[in-house]
């Protein structure tokens, strides 16, 4: 099965090229490494966010607060 290809909606050129890097949070004075879920453009190299994306890495902050709050 191929993989998806998405076109860059700004340039409207380049491929999108999913990434997940790490990302230092703060909540509550306790400091934690999640998830950032985003993607690069291979022509015009600007970092954006898709629906799921911006999705994931609301659920990764929830966790990280509820986890905080848990304690």
């Amino acid at each position: 099965m191929s993989e998806l290809i998405e076109v860059c909606p700004i340039c409207e050129w380049g491929v999108l090229e999913s990434k997940v890097e790490s990302n230092e949070v703060t909540y509550k004075n306790v400091t934690k490494n999640i998830p950032l879920y985003y993607s690069i453009c291979d022509f015009c190299e600007m970092e954006q966010a898709d629906s799921k994306q911006t999705n994931l890495n609301k659920l990764e902050m929830i966790r990280f607060r509820e986890e905080v709050d848990s304690i």
